[in-house]
């Protein structure tokens, strides 16, 4: 059979044939070999050069998606996105900061230390040219240490101590203190915490209150004291004292307060304090400043100005009955300026539940 013959044969029965010719040399007289493939074979032989090109195809896009080194189809803010990632390791390695040892600065010159015999003290505290801190001499730091409250003189250096802790296994901490007026905290490891107040021009010491829980943090401003005291697990209590009233009153309460109440803040005449949203209580606060002159219950100065109204004239007399009349408007009225209703009755249980110091 020739080749014609054959390529005859192929087309009626539809089949592709692949020849292969030897070189001339070694031919010699042997037939051509033919490689006969089927069509459908060919079709799937295809198909799978296909579905694997497909596949490869796409494990390369997903592999360098996150690569972006062609920036000829990019926009301007791509590019630029691109530069930025390509050139933050090398800031990175440029901007790191080297560790600087800061120079210490010698304030001996102006600087004096001050002689105690005392071995450990606790959070000295100045007001003019004296100083207030708690302090003591155990040796073993397992004990209770800062047992009693000391004043020193800072221009004689004198030193005494004014209180010692009341408690069991007490020790004292948060001493603040004016020229009027000392005030600390008597605590100890099992909770209980008891707040002292003592008049510098008697010598009288009070006692304030008692609390639980959490030790209280003190802020003094002239005749008035205010903390935030944990009242159980689910409450937290904002209280102003007035050292010439002689009575605690609640601000605020802070009902299942998502972290611990931050302390307030005092001066002479304001009062600022951080309490949450009613819209959004978890996730959003806001800061209250009260003004202490107007939210006091009690005038002070009608105490003192009493006896310079006896000998005044009626109009004086008069004026003087305006203000007592004031005076007990104020006292039905709470701090935040409402009156009546059910704030003076939770106010008045909130007294009466506080009244047994």
């Amino acid at each position: 059979m020739n080749i014609k013959d054959l390529l005859k044969k192929i087309k009626r029965k539809s089949k592709i044939k692949i020849t292969y010719t030897e070189p001339v040399g070694k031919a010699g007289n042997k037939s051509p070999r033919v490689i006969i493939i089927r069509r459908d074979t060919l079709r799937y032989i295809a198909l799978g050069l296909l579905v694997t090109f497909t596949l490869g195809f796409g494990i390369y896009s997903f592999v360098i998606k996150d690569r972006p080194e062609d920036k000829d189809h990019l926009d301007g803010q791509d590019i630029a996105e691109v530069d930025s990632q390509e050139k933050e390791p090398v800031q990175e390695q440029s901007q790191e900061p080297e560790e600087v040892e800061l120079p210490v600065i010698d304030f001996s010159e102006h600087s004096r230390p001050l002689e105690t015999e005392l071995q450990r003290i606790n959070e000295p505290i100045p007001y003019g040219q004296e100083l207030l801190y708690s302090a003591g001499n155990s040796d073993n730091i397992d004990e209770p240490v800062f047992q009693d409250l000391y004043l020193m003189n800072l221009s004689t250096g004198d030193e005494k101590a004014i209180a010692h802790t009341e408690i069991k296994f007490g020790e004292i901490y948060e001493g603040r203190f004016n020229e009027d007026w000392i005030a600390w905290l008597d605590t100890n490891q099992s909770g209980e915490n008891r707040l002292y107040v003592m008049d510098r021009k008697t010598g009288e010491v009070s006692q304030i209150k008692s609390c639980e829980y959490n030790k209280p943090q003190l802020r003094l401003a002239g005749d008035n004291l205010v903390w935030v005291e944990q009242r159980d697990l689910n409450q937290d209590r904002l209280y102003l004292y007035n050292f010439r009233s002689g009575e605690p009153v609640v601000l605020e309460l802070f009902n299942n307060p998502t972290y611990g109440t931050c302390p307030p803040s005092i001066s002479e005449e304001l009062m600022v304090w951080v309490t949450p949203s009613q819209e959004d209580p978890d996730n959003k606060s806001y800061i209250k400043v009260l003004d202490i002159s107007k939210a006091l219950s009690v005038n002070l100065g009608n105490d003192s100005q009493g006896e310079e109204n006896t000998s005044q004239d009626a109009t004086a007399d008069s004026d003087t009955a305006h203000n007592t009349t004031t005076d007990e408007t104020a006292d039905n009225e709470l701090p935040g300026g409402e009156t009546g209703g059910e704030e003076n009755k939770v106010q008045a249980e909130i007294q009466a539940e506080d009244s047994g110091v």
